[in-house]
């Protein structure tokens, strides 16, 4: 017949892991990192029209030490507002922006937005470290 033996150091060791998770949870060690985020809206245009569909990113510029995670939105219509828990932190920011015409034809395999009207634009701008509303007009290259 077969013995088990336990370790009495196994159960408290467990006992511990729970308890100091528990600790962190309790204490914030789980929560978000990094700067504050804000929400960022407003018009995105190309040569003053209204761009159909697209995206602009938010991103922190390093090279002015700036640090945080991207913000993300997504333009339809000409406006765009950045999607919850992805807005932007606050200072100096390399926005990027890509507009497509939003038409999907039957047996389209290109973007879910359609087809692209300019190349990707990018920008650098100053953000407040509140929520706050940035228009964008992208230009027409001649």
């Amino acid at each position: 017949m077969s013995r088990i033996y336990r370790n009495p150091m196994d159960v408290s060791t467990v006992a511990c892991g729970i308890m100091l998770t528990l600790t962190c949870i309790l204490a914030g060690c789980g929560g978000p990192e990094g700067p504050a985020r804000y929400e960022i809206t407003g018009k995105a245009t190309f040569g003053g029209k209204a761009i159909p569909a697209g995206k602009i990113m938010f991103v922190p510029d390093r090279s002015k030490n700036n640090t945080g995670s991207r913000g993300i939105a997504r333009i339809e219509n000409g406006q765009y507002k950045t999607l919850p828990g992805q807005g932007a932190t606050g200072g100096p920011q390399v926005v990027s922006i890509q507009g497509y015409d939003g038409v999907n034809p039957p047996g389209w395999s290109g973007s879910d937005m359609g087809s692209p009207i300019f190349q990707r634009y990018e920008k650098n701008i100053e953000l407040p470290a509140e929520n706050t509303t940035v228009d964008f007009d992208v230009p027409v290259k001649r």
